[in-house]
């Protein structure tokens, strides 16, 4: 009986090791990724370029089409945070005579591979209305009903043939 007493510390000790090793990589796996919190910011692109400048508009030639994503900052300024449980997100255009969005089914991923809480391709009329700005507004709404900064731009068509971008500030 005494034997098994004496054995009986050196079990729990290995089983206390292998559960220790075990919790190790796991916090080791958590800490390999990064933490993303909730959405506080949102950021607008246009093909990949941030539209984040007060009073810029956006100049696209009229024969393109370009992709509106909009990519959620968290409290530390890292892209990628998604929508809090219960929020929600609203992207428009202020003159559907002039241009429209049209959402993708699953938000794409910035060009730098980060997820997006919206996307949509914005698609000007036919034939395109040039040298006339429309704004496009995006607004996140949390679970409580509080309303976030709203993000806008103002794009416009020019006349061309090239697909391009152009800042312009205001």
């Amino acid at each position: 009986m005494e034997e098994t007493h004496k054995k009986d510390p050196l079990e729990r000790i290995a089983v206390a090791v292998e559960s220790l090793a075990s919790s190790v990589a796991i916090i080791a796996a958590a800490l390999s990724k990064p933490v993303i919190g909730p959405v506080v910011k949102i950021q607008l692109e246009i093909e990949g370029e941030i539209m984040a400048k007060a009073g810029a508009a956006v100049a696209i030639v009229d024969t393109a089409n370009k992709r509106l994503i909009v990519v959620g900052l968290d409290s530390l300024g890292a892209k990628g945070a998604q929508l809090g449980t219960g929020a929600s997100i609203l992207v428009s255009s202020a003159d559907l005579t002039i241009a429209s969005l049209v959402p993708d089914a699953s938000p794409v991923a910035d060009p730098d591979g980060n997820p997006s809480i919206y996307s949509a391709v914005i698609t000007p009329t036919t034939p395109p209305v040039t040298g006339k700005n429309v704004t496009l507004t995006a607004q996140v709404t949390n679970a409580d009903g509080s309303q976030q900064n709203p993000m806008t731009i103002d794009v416009f068509w020019t006349p061309g043939t090239e697909a391009s971008l152009e800042l312009e500030e205001a």
